[in-house]
């Protein structure tokens, strides 16, 4: 006898996209062992489908799907996400930048950003053993032709993720740095063949958007309260950060030249791609519980995570606290994966903080850019705590900008000459 379905197969999840309820069901049913071990064999009464990403993210939406039961008061519910370009476009226009910087290609790399994340889930991730969610299915993504997605287990229950303007705390910071040596162990210690120059054009995901970051600046410095802090430094160092050539240096070659084996980096570790476990009564604790959003994926520095991770989730003082001891422990937390033989490690301190002084240049200037973008999404009606987001961003930027113009005066000086001029 088969399974008796009252709700609609037909009817859509979301009314932009075409996936329906049957298309879930299906997915379940072939591929979540776990409804098919608790719901398997029941009848579906009915679906409903609502975004929480609540603006944590610009190029897709994450629809919780919860389903209802025939013959039972339980539910189950599931993640599906989606790409597309209208989160970005909206906060785009809110922020005053307008959207006429996304262009046709831009758009086409969105596509290419959720290739990389189908690949990464369906080809990679089991050879990290990090905390990753289980994806079920995938569906490729052709502009105006096909709709994309992926189809998740649920993490909302287990654990949720931090605003932009929330900053982490040091026990955090060491969670995530224990995570990322484990991960980066697995990939040095895995088989090259399965990784090793296969995933190399997603490093360029962030710099399609260097074009958009001048475009940024002089609305951002008309309204931080702080421009005679910001413009002279902005101006000192602002053109090595759309050069395209100090871009590709910093992420693609930088670590080779510091004879550094790459790693699979994440590319996009902000604090809405990372989940942090809750306790019983729904609080944000201090474990990492699972690292989402892979679609920058791609093969690169081992500092290239770490160095967005600080700047983007942390102000300034937690995160020149953790740069006085963070690499240190990073050496420390690989060294205890290779089982404490030191001898498999194959970097040094001082390649590390190079390594990382490239890659946080280039965050730098993203902080300045992405202020905007998140203020403008995020779901805040009371004007004074966005006020207070706004000055908690715009510190966060600043104190970037100082260090990086520290590091682009001293270590970085060569290349500060050979890109600004």
């Amino acid at each position: 006898m088969g399974i008796c379905d009252v709700v609609d197969l037909t009817n859509k999840l979301h009314e932009k996209y075409s996936f329906t309820n049957g298309w879930l069901l299906d997915s379940l049913r072939e591929k979540d062992e776990i409804f098919k071990k608790l719901h398997g064999k029941s009848g579906v009464k009915d679906i409903t489908a609502y975004d929480v990403s609540d603006g944590k993210g610009f190029v897709s939406i994450v629809l919780r799907c919860t389903v209802f039961f025939v013959d039972s008061e339980e539910t189950y519910t599931t993640i599906l996400k989606i790409p597309g370009s209208d989160s970005l476009i909206e906060a785009s226009d809110k922020s005053d930048y307008g959207d006429s910087w996304l262009t046709e290609d831009m758009r086409q790399g969105l596509t290419e950003m959720h290739q990389f994340e189908c690949d990464f889930y369906n080809e990679i991730a089991p050879l990290l053993d990090a905390p990753i969610p289980n994806v079920f299915k995938t569906e490729p993504w052709i502009l105006d032709k096909f709709d994309g997605c992926v189809h998740m287990e649920d993490l909302t229950n287990r654990g949720k993720s931090l605003s932009y303007f929330d900053c982490i705390n040091l026990t955090q910071i060491k969670s995530f740095v224990k995570h990322l040596a484990k991960m980066h162990k697995n990939i040095l210690s895995a088989d090259q063949k399965l990784w090793k120059g296969k995933y190399l054009k997603g490093a360029d995901c962030f710099g399609k958007f260097l074009s958009v970051l001048e475009a940024t600046y002089e609305p951002f410095l008309q309204k931080c309260k702080r421009e005679k802090e910001f413009r002279p430094l902005l101006e000192k160092c602002k053109k090595i950060s759309w050069n395209t050539d100090y871009y590709n240096y910093a992420i693609k070659q930088s670590y080779i030249d510091l004879g550094m084996p790459s790693v699979l980096v994440h590319g996009d570790p902000h604090s809405g791609n990372i989940l942090w476990s809750i306790n019983s009564d729904g609080d944000i604790e201090n474990e990492l519980s699972a690292i989402i959003d892979w679609q920058t994926m791609h093969e690169g520095s081992p500092m290239e995570d770490l160095a967005r991770f600080l700047t983007h989730c942390t102000n300034g003082v937690i995160r020149r606290q953790a740069e006085a001891f963070i690499f240190n422990y990073y050496l420390e937390c690989l060294t205890k994966e290779f089982g404490g033989d030191v001898c498999k490690v194959p970097y040094a301190l001082e390649q590390l903080k190079t390594a990382y002084n490239f890659a946080f240049v280039i965050q730098t200037f993203f902080t300045i850019s992405d202020m905007s973008f998140f203020l403008e999404a995020i779901n805040e009606k009371n004007e004074g705590i966005k006020a207070a987001f706004a000055d908690t961003g715009v510190l966060k930027a600043l104190n970037n900008l100082e260090d990086c113009d520290r590091i682009l005066q001293g270590e970085l000086k060569e290349y500060f000459l050979k890109y600004c001029n």
